[in-house]
């Protein structure tokens, strides 16, 4: 069996597996309903009641199966079925657990029969969980994603796992249906047009071969080997030529990078670079590595729990981040960030305080005597006398030193910083620092304060 027929039996099975745990998912709140109007009907006996019990038992272990079948989703956020799933098996946890605590049913006598009488807090808890079944069908894995894609454009898709920018691509592929809104690809709609009518092409992490475009790729020495004998990086090769072949309006990358060792990674990431360059071709390019995202995309866009952070080039989103999330998202080593207090000209924070340049106070002004996170880059600190700091390890890197430490000492807040050189600071050692450039976000929002905005 080839590698593309194991992918497609793959997709195959994973379809089974998602379909049937949507069924098993809308059967659960059929019972849910069924159950709780059942209960409530003053004609229910013991027997029955038992025998609903049951039933409720049998399905709520049905839903764990199924939200077991369907780890794979759970685990990557990358379905609206994921979501629901994972919130009814909570509806169901809570249904198991309180409610045999907080409102049971009991057994009396009326007209010489048993009849079940509900007890207070029962009918309140029944709707709770419905409430908690039903809920999850108004979760989205993306929200308000819009984007205007130019001709010729590279655009990186970056985030961490689970914040929906393979969705995204898939929907853009036909792969995943669009719930809302609208696709245009050279001004057509095309949202309810094929996959296979869009004329797109899509590089997964699995390999093809064909026969064709070997040259542009440099595979020409390479033709009478099968993909067994070929390097990591010259089997993505032969997935780009597989998308080469078809001369297609847009290429799609699926984080084709992701299987490649280090090495491989920066040669074919320079390979896709100059292939963008030389074909002048739109693409949408899907990683989690913002180093892929800095140095391919024309612009970038980051993406958190399936909504869009920002969009900009490279150089925005790391020198004008937002906010919080994609301040501490680009950039390598991480921001760092600290809690102060806006005092007059400078700033108060943990075992430190530092000056504001006239420029800063002013974007500062509205928030005078309050408090905003502070975040400051390691390669924009500088060795200096403002922030005495505790180092507890120094990492040589040739050009650069990274240097860790304790703000005040080694209970306070901790600190990286980047410096030029070679330096060779020992553990317990005390430094001083100077941040040469900061960003301001609101405690509140989280997003960037910029020209004195409240």
């Amino acid at each position: 069996m080839t590698t593309e027929e194991r992918t497609i039996q793959r997709d195959r099975m994973r379809f089974i597996k998602n379909s049937l745990s949507s069924n098993l998912a809308i059967l659960g709140i059929l019972f849910d309903v069924f159950y709780f109007v059942s209960l409530y009907q003053s004609d229910v006996d013991t027997y029955y009641y038992n025998y609903l019990i049951g039933i409720s038992i049998v399905y709520n272990l049905i839903f764990m199966l199924a939200v077991f079948l369907s780890s794979e989703g759970v685990k990557n956020y990358k379905r609206n079925y994921s979501y629901l799933l994972a919130a009814v098996g909570i509806g169901q946890i809570v249904r198991i657990f309180i409610i045999p605590m907080r409102a049971h049913a009991t057994t009396t006598i009326v007209n010489g029969e048993s009849v079940v009488v509900m007890q207070d807090g029962q009918f309140f808890w029944m709707v709770a969980c419905l409430a908690a079944s039903a809920a999850c069908l108004v979760i989205s894995a993306v929200v308000d994603f819009n984007l205007d894609v130019k001709d010729g454009e590279l655009i990186v898709l970056v985030g961490p796992s689970g914040c929906g920018k393979s969705t995204t691509l898939r929907m853009v592929a036909g792969l995943e249906d669009i719930s809302a809104g609208k696709l245009l690809l050279d001004g057509r709609d095309i949202t309810a047009t094929p996959a296979k009518d869009r004329d797109m092409a899509m590089v997964f992490q699995s390999y093809a071969l064909y026969g064709h475009m070997t040259e542009i790729l440099g595979l020409t020495s390479q033709l009478n080997k099968k993909p067994a004998q070929l390097s990591g990086g010259q089997r993505q090769r032969v997935a780009m030529g597989r998308s080469i072949v078809r001369n297609p309006k847009v290429f799609l990358f699926d984080e084709p990078l992701s299987n490649l060792d280090a090495k491989l990674r920066g040669a074919t990431r320079r390979e896709i670079l100059l292939l963008h360059k030389r074909l002048k071709a739109t693409m949408l390019y899907v990683t989690h590595d913002q180093t892929e995202a800095l140095t391919l995309a024309d612009r970038i866009v980051c993406m958190s729990m399936g909504h869009v952070q920002q969009v900009g080039t490279p150089l925005e989103l790391y020198d004008s981040p937002a906010n919080i999330f994609v301040a501490s998202f680009i950039g390598l080593p991480p921001m760092n960030f600290y809690d102060v207090r806006v005092d007059g000209e400078q700033l108060v924070g943990e075992g430190f305080q530092v000056s504001l340049t006239p420029e800063e106070h002013h974007t500062l002004r509205a928030y005078h005597n309050k408090e905003i996170t502070l975040g400051v880059r390691p390669e924009n600190i500088v060795e200096g006398a403002d922030v005495p700091v505790s180092v507890t390890s120094n990492e040589n890197l040739g050009m650069n030193t990274l240097v860790h430490g304790y703000i005040g000492g080694a209970r306070g807040v901790r600190i990286s910083a980047k410096l030029k050189g070679w330096r060779d600071y020992k553990t317990g050692e005390s430094a001083s620092f100077t941040f040469n450039r900061k960003h301001f976000f609101d405690k509140e929002t989280t997003n960037a304060i910029r020209g004195g905005e409240g």
